[in-house]
């Protein structure tokens, strides 16, 4: 049981945490990144078997946003409805607030945490107020205020909670971010504890990077014991000709700094659009590594009412020509600009899929090449930030 609560906390842990550097390179696909994320089922292996621990399902909206996220745990080959994530935004579709809701058997439902978000102007993130529910009476605040540098990137985060006292929020930890000048990717993140009025680091975690990469190669983590740290984890990335992390491997050392006491191995599998379909952990013990758990990512598509897609259309998009034979050029005088787009058939069927690999103007024309395409009629999706925008065309032959 103490293994499936870790694996549980693991799950529950920072989906909309895109906004906070230490959590780049997380191992949750996020909201946007895919389209669209499913659900997730995690088995453990025990006892020379495999054994299903805990499902997760996703819902979304119009705009590629989640609303909600259900977790459900199998205990004695019975799944019980454990959490439910809800989430509301702005009109920038920024998350406002996420609750989390327990669900027990044979008693109502009942709040576990709850999480409302404020931003500043730029939309980055300001300040997060957690209230968490451990009964009705018992319950316990906290909060974060975020800071960034002039650079935009995070600097620092302080965390506080509530003193019924004095009722006031007392600060707790603060943490602060360095960052390569060259490069701008954080370097070392240092953790510090309050006392007396002042604080005082705790905890390091360095960070390396690839030669001429913004890849991470290594990271060191260690607790600060008077001058120096004492190094308890050390993590080693690697990458497949994709540039996907492909592996990663930790070091744990916490009784000898000098010999290792155990070793996992995280292994990543991908499926041919790139996005992540599976991560497993294996230990390694008497010269091999054995499976611990793994976690499988599966996907929908978005597309559910594909007959009302010309109706909803609005012109955001111009498609020419149209009809066409073998490419289309596609622009927006109303959108920003382009996450990705992807092409679909009268049955609903993603045929081709463009992915701008960064942000790309929509001002400007992205020619996509259809000459492999059946004549007929085909729908044209454009995953922007803010909103899918939908039209068709006509392919002739």
């Amino acid at each position: 049981m103490k293994t499936l609560y870790c694996l549980i906390l693991i799950l529950l842990s920072g989906f909309f945490s895109e906004a906070i550097s230490q959590n780049k390179y997380g191992d949750l696909p996020l909201a946007g990144q895919q389209l669209v994320l499913d659900s997730i089922q995690v088995r453990v292996f025990e006892n020379n078997a495999w054994r299903d621990s805990a499902f997760i399902t996703y819902g979304y909206n119009d705009s590629l946003k989640p609303f909600e996220r259900r977790y459900y745990v199998d205990y004695n080959d019975y799944r019980l409805n454990f959490y439910r994530n809800i989430y509301f935004y702005d009109n920038s579709w920024n998350i406002t607030m996420d609750s989390i809701v327990r669900y027990r058997p044979n008693t109502d439902t009942a709040p576990a945490i709850v999480n409302k978000f404020n931003y500043y102007p730029s939309n980055k993130l300001a300040e997060k107020y957690t209230t968490f529910y451990k009964d009705s009476t018992d319950i316990i605040l906290t909060k974060q205020l975020y800071g960034y540098d002039i650079n935009d990137s995070l600097a620092e985060i302080i965390d506080y909670n509530w003193n019924k006292d004095s009722t006031n929020y007392i600060p707790v930890t603060r943490t602060t971010y360095d960052y390569d000048t060259l490069t701008n990717c954080v370097i070392k993140e240092t953790r510090h504890k309050y006392l007396n009025g002042n604080y005082y680091p705790t905890y390091i975690i360095n960070y390396f990077y690839w030669k001429n990469s913004n890849q991470l190669s290594k990271t060191m983590k260690g607790y600060v014991v008077g001058d120096t740290v004492r190094y308890e984890e050390m993590e080693t990335y690697f990458y497949n000709p994709k540039n996907l992390l492909d592996s990663r491997i930790t070091y744990y050392f916490q009784k000898n700094p000098d010999s290792t006491d155990m070793i996992v191995k995280r292994s990543y599998s991908y499926d041919s659009e790139s996005r992540m379909v599976e991560l497993s952990d294996s230990v390694f013990i008497f010269g091999k590594y054995e499976p611990k758990y793994v976690i499988k990512y599966f996907y929908g598509e978005y597309v559910k009412h594909i007959e009302e897609i010309a109706a909803e259309s609005r012109g955001e998009l111009e498609i020419s020509p149209n009809p066409a034979r073998t490419f289309i050029n596609i622009k927006s005088v109303t959108v920003d600009y382009f996450i990705s787009l992807s092409i679909y058939n009268e049955l609903g069927e993603r045929v081709l899929a463009f992915e701008t690999g960064s942000p790309k103007s929509a001002a400007e024309n992205i020619q996509i090449d259809i000459a492999s395409l059946p004549a007929g009629v085909y729908y044209l999706l454009a995953n922007t930030k803010a909103a899918l925008y939908k039209d068709k065309f006509i392919v002739l032959k």
